[in-house]
């Protein structure tokens, strides 16, 4: 993502592959984030009251922040380290039907940023602020729906391949909840597949 003229958001346009004949623009990438049946459950208040506010787990942190909070926009890519984040739901509205909680959080993923690690391998790290709503249908004790989004700067490099010019570089991510119905939603997460240095995608 980069500015434009009038300060407003846009996607950028530059390669990152610049010496590569075969080149291509910073692209979108998508991910699927797992929860387990105990962790969905965790996500709502037992007792809730306009205007709670509660942690979110660890484990779905971690999960969150490392796998799907990252900059994706080079492809395959492998998560990072957790070095500090927070994500807490706040009770913003309810009635018998339905539960709207909001969403907030940040991390601070992988390495610290240093322009010294400029031209260093595995020096790859990023922050991100995170917003969001989830909306959970208290007769059919379903969450509906859960939308949230992130800004962030990300910088380093994961060998010592040619980056973007602007660093570190700004990226956005978007989430919402899949249905199950359409072939994508059922491909697993990339980092319960592949490469994973932060450990088991899910605790025990």
């Amino acid at each position: 993502m980069r500015h434009d003229h009038q300060i407003k958001f846009v996607r950028s346009t530059e390669f990152y592959y610049k010496q590569n004949p075969d080149r291509w623009k910073v692209e979108t990438q998508s991910d699927l984030l797992w929860l387990t049946k105990s962790e969905k459950h965790s996500l709502v208040p037992a007792n809730p009251k306009p205007g709670d506010r509660h942690e979110v787990v660890q484990p779905i942190q971690k999960r969150f922040y490392s796998t799907i909070g990252i900059d994706y926009m080079e492809g395959s890519v492998s998560a990072l380290p957790t070095r500090r984040s927070t994500m807490s739901l706040l009770v913003d509205k309810m009635d018998d039907q339905v539960l709207v909680l909001r969403l907030e959080g940040y991390a601070h993923l992988g390495r610290e940023f240093d322009l010294k690690l400029l031209t260093e391998s595995s020096s790859r790290g990023c922050e991100l602020r995170l917003l969001g709503t989830v909306h959970y249908d208290r007769r059919k004790q379903a969450i509906t729906r859960f939308d949230a989004v992130g800004v962030g700067h990300a910088w380093g490099r994961r060998t010592n391949e040619i980056r973007l010019d602007k660093y570190p570089w700004m990226y956005g991510i978007a989430c919402e909840l899949v249905t199950g119905d359409a072939p994508q939603d059922l491909i697993p997460p990339y980092n319960l597949l592949h490469y994973n240095p932060t450990g088991p995608y899910f605790e025990h």
